[in-house]
């Protein structure tokens, strides 16, 4: 089932990047854009309509807990649903994350059915 979602990913690495796109292709999910890092992917969200960021957390420049914390600046942008990947699996981290507000993660590796769940919950879809 194709669904219409457009979906931002801001990995700065190809090989997950890619992954993730396969992965959200698989799920239907076939309107996706991608960003190499935090300031990249800021520049896509002043220019385009999106519906969900999946973001890593490590990444050079702006990373993921930054791009969070400009998003929740923005009155408009702070309202599109975001998730966060990982391999960061400190808990000292998680929390820290958590304290800012970032309520959806996964820990890397992502596998499909996790992804999938997450998505739903975060879209409201079954």
């Amino acid at each position: 089932m194709k669904r219409k979602v457009k979906i931002l990913i801001v990995d700065d690495e190809d090989s997950s990047q890619h992954l993730l796109k396969n992965h959200l292709v698989n799920l239907g999910f076939l309107d996706m854009v991608s960003a190499e890092d935090g300031e990249a992917a800021l520049k896509i969200l002043q220019s385009q309509k999106i519906d969900l960021i999946i973001a890593d957390w490590h990444m050079p420049g702006k990373n993921g807990i930054e791009v969070y914390e400009t998003l929740q600046e923005d009155k408009e942008l702070k309202s599109i649903p975001f998730l966060m990947i990982t391999a960061e699996s400190d808990k000292e981290q998680v929390m820290k994350a958590m304290k800012i507000g970032i309520r959806n993660y996964i820990i890397k590796p992502v596998y499909s059915h996790v992804l999938k769940e997450k998505i739903n919950s975060l879209l409201k879809l079954q």
